[in-house]
């Protein structure tokens, strides 16, 4: 799932009708799951037409790659999504030692430190996009920011010592996780974990608008992919450890910056 889509569907849960329309089409579009060299608005007329699009990228698991932001403000945010992560995931690849000698990155128009990719890109958006009414990069820079993701996606995300620890190990912590907070959602012990840090911070932090939803009418299954979503790494781990103790699933084997 996607985190971005999981943080609309609570706040038009809670707040059906007090959120605006280009706020909630902003969280959705924000990511970088589609690079384009033009990113021009799609307008939304209405929430009906937002429902549409957010219900259909838990249906269609292409929708995502193809959600144009309804405001100029949203594409902002789209493309630096890619930006942010292009060069700061190999800053930190590279600063544990993760990639080797042996990997990497092609030097291109764009850069490939993370202070030069958002150097090079900012610089030539702004330099395209000023003035206008929709964003744009060079071709030459497009065609460079694509091969950079690539890049990233080859040497970093799809790395095999990565794709066997999340297999064997983090999937296996997830499923795990996932049957024992939809037990605890289905008993509606509140006492437990997925109530006192997560239902009950939504509604301490909504208790001042009149006309909410009570967020724990909500459907169950619902309700745990909202809170796991909402989970770092680091508390996900933990939170392994604090239901199931440590077992060969929770030894993680974790590279520190000064390690």
């Amino acid at each position: 799932f996607n985190h971005n889509i999981q943080s609309a569907r609570v706040f038009t849960t809670i707040f059906p009708t007090n959120l605006s329309l280009q706020t909630l089409d902003g969280i959705i579009c924000h990511n970088g799951e589609m690079e384009l060299q033009h990113y021009k608005p799609e307008p939304l007329p209405d929430f009906d037409a937002f429902y549409k699009k957010m219900n259909a990228t838990y249906t269609d698991q292409n929708t995502i790659k193809k959600m144009i932001p309804s405001t100029l403000e949203g594409c902002v945010v789209r493309v630096c999504d890619i930006i942010a992560y292009l060069g700061k995931d190999r800053q930190d690849a590279e600063k544990i030692g993760f990639l080797g000698e042996e990997n990497t990155f092609t030097l291109n128009k764009v850069g490939t430190t993370n202070a030069e990719i958002i150097n090079n890109m900012m610089i030539n958006i702004v330099n395209n996009s000023y003035g206008k009414d929709y964003l744009s990069m060079d071709p030459d820079y497009f065609e460079a920011f694509k091969m950079g993701k690539r890049e990233n996606a080859q040497l970093i995300y799809r790395n095999k010592e990565i794709s066997e620890v999340f297999e064997k190990q983090i999937r296996i912590m997830f499923e795990r996780i996932y049957e024992e907070l939809l037990s605890q959602m289905k008993s509606h012990d509140t006492n437990s974990l997925i109530y006192q840090h997560h239902i009950n911070y939504i509604r301490n932090y909504t208790k001042h608008y009149p006309d909410r939803v009570d967020y724990e009418k909500e459907d169950a299954n619902a309700i745990v992919v909202d809170y796991i979503a909402s989970m770092t790494d680091d508390y996900f781990v933990d939170l392994y450890e604090h239901l199931f103790g440590k077992d060969e699933y929770s030894d993680i084997r974790y590279r520190g910056y000064f390690d």
